[in-house]
């Protein structure tokens, strides 16, 4: 009888360890999915902001190419204030570091889960250090846009304002362009062209990002219930 009352002492002691672990992993599975709600929201908007500043990057380039540039040299201030606008996405990992730091990232036995929460975190990690990379090269390249632009007129159009979409506005009239130097303007050229493959480059990347969210939320509501 005293070992059957140990055996099930022990059992039910079992029992109740697994319930405990098994709500902690529920609490870290909706607070998980809460952060990727945060996540896709953000990534939205980040893409929304790049596609503009791409649009206006392609518009520089066909004024730069155009024949008639002092013609559009209005329009060339203005797309030119979108070099600067260069949201980054920060994921929500608050959940995730606790994970990690408490070593309860166990309690997700699912392998397919434990996988896509890693990579989906890799991925994040690794689309912030490139940002910041490409940050930390020349963001404006000031000497030569001094050389095409009168640096009053071009920075009085670059304002802030709580909405992101007010923050450049076209210039009055047509200010004319300091030089149409073709060597000038096509080092120019070259600069808006990398400026943005590397726009067009952290989209593909946000994709990939949103994608991966997207999926990770499926699989945690399939496994969790969550809302």
């Amino acid at each position: 009888m005293l070992f059957l009352a140990v055996t099930l002492g022990f059992f039910v002691e079992n029992l109740r360890e697994h319930f405990i672990e098994h709500q902690r992993e529920k609490k870290y599975a909706q607070s998980l999915y809460s952060d990727l709600k945060l996540d896709t929201a953000r990534v939205s908007f980040i893409k929304s902001v790049k596609l503009w500043k791409g649009g206006k990057l392609d518009s520089l380039k066909s004024v730069l190419t155009s024949a008639d540039i002092q013609e559009r040299s209005g329009r060339a201030y203005y797309y030119t204030l979108f070099l600067n606008f260069n949201h980054k996405f920060y994921t929500q990992d608050a959940t995730m570091q606790q994970l990690r730091s408490s070593g309860s990232l166990r309690y997700f036995k699912d392998i397919e889960l434990y996988n896509n929460i890693s990579q989906y975190y890799k991925m994040c990690s690794f689309y912030l250090d490139r940002e910041i990379e490409q940050e930390n090269q020349v963001l404006y390249p000031e000497e030569l846009i001094s050389k095409i632009f009168d640096a009053h007129i071009l920075m009085e159009n670059l304002i802030v304002k709580p909405n992101i979409w007010d923050n450049a506005q076209m210039p009055e009239g047509n200010p004319p362009l300091l030089t149409t130097d073709k060597q000038i303007i096509n080092q120019y050229y070259l600069f808006i062209a990398n400026k943005k493959w590397t726009n067009d480059v952290s989209l593909l990347f946000l994709g990939y990002i949103e994608e991966n969210a997207n999926h990770l939320m499926k699989l945690i509501k399939k496994e969790y219930a969550v809302e």
